[in-house]
């Protein structure tokens, strides 16, 4: 959640920059936030740790492997692919396929930043296609908390 309070706060920060006025927008008191997800923890954990938000979505069992295929399944997940490219803003995790996808159509919606990098946030892993092959880079610095040496081919893995 330290993402989606950093785009609140920037937000809350914009407004007063355009309108000149220092008091908080009526609408930063209850902030809105769409959760998709298909774990009911998660619903339960959000809605009773961050109780300055008001959270839009409802559990969703369209993931699960035995209902994708069913009307549904797949009803359910274009449903949340739409909302999801409809935010401002977009927390998720590139672990997962529904997200990298909704990434990917940001990026042909995005005429105002012309890159949709701005827009989205993973928590997890920084952006791939699974199954690639890793990509290998050859460094050109001493990066010494890593280990890194001059010249050394390193793998970044993840963020």
């Amino acid at each position: 959640m330290i993402y989606v309070e950093h785009f609140f706060d920037l937000k809350e920060v914009e407004h007063s920059l355009e309108t000149g006025n220092t008091s908080p927008p009526a609408w930063s008191q209850r902030r809105r936030v769409f959760l998709a997800s298909d774990d009911a923890a998660v619903f339960h954990e959000a809605k009773y740790q961050y109780s300055r938000y008001d959270f839009i979505g409802r559990l969703r069992n369209g993931s699960y492997i035995y209902n994708r295929t069913s009307s549904q399944g797949v009803f359910d997940m274009t449903l949340d692919l739409y909302l999801l490219i409809a935010t401002d803003f977009l927390v998720c995790t590139y672990n997962s396929n529904i997200c990298r996808l909704s990434y990917e159509v940001l990026l042909t919606k995005s005429p105002t930043n012309g890159d949709a990098a701005f827009q989205v946030q993973s928590v997890d892993e920084m952006y791939c296609t699974q199954f690639i092959h890793k990509r290998w880079w050859r460094a050109i610095a001493d990066f010494e908390r890593e280990g890194v040496k001059l010249g050394n081919q390193v793998s970044i893995e993840s963020t």
